[in-house]
């Protein structure tokens, strides 16, 4: 996921030093479609590691630790991807004066983080925020951070 969007920055780059305006625009198209990939990439990668996390918390005893920590660690850089990517696409779009699509990626965005927060998911049907919450390695000094 992160290949289609070093593509999409060096596209972007190459677009700053053209002085012709159709050559920018050419340019930017090829960021968008990389920044697509990448984008749906990083909401594929999320979903899929939310599921895997709510399989390997089901169960109270034998549980695989340092597995759900390595899960619990994709998620959240997961969801720091997302917003980079998502920044970065909607900044060219606004450049290449696509107000539209600017609102439809948002509205995307806001739709995946709303899941990730409410929609249940697993056998307990709990969203996969509140698994993260639940299985998270609080102490005395990161509980009230």
């Amino acid at each position: 996921m992160v290949t289609p969007f070093l593509n999409a920055r060096d596209f972007i780059f190459q677009a700053q030093n053209k002085t012709d305006l159709e050559e920018q625009k050419l340019l930017l198209q090829k960021a968008f479609d990389q920044l697509t990939t990448a984008t749906n990439a990083v909401y594929t990668d999320l979903k899929t590691s939310a599921d895997h996390l709510a399989k390997l918390t089901i169960r109270s005893f034998f549980r695989n630790t340092k597995q759900i920590q390595n899960y619990m660690n994709f998620l959240a850089l997961d969801m720091q991807l997302a917003t980079k990517f998502v920044g970065v696409y909607m900044q060219v779009l606004d450049y290449l004066g696509d107000n539209q699509s600017v609102q439809l990626i948002s509205a995307r965005y806001q739709y995946v983080l709303k899941d990730f927060f409410t929609k249940g998911i697993g056998k307990k049907n709990i969203s996969a925020d509140e698994i993260l919450q639940m299985n998270y390695p609080y102490t005395e000094s990161n509980r009230f951070c």
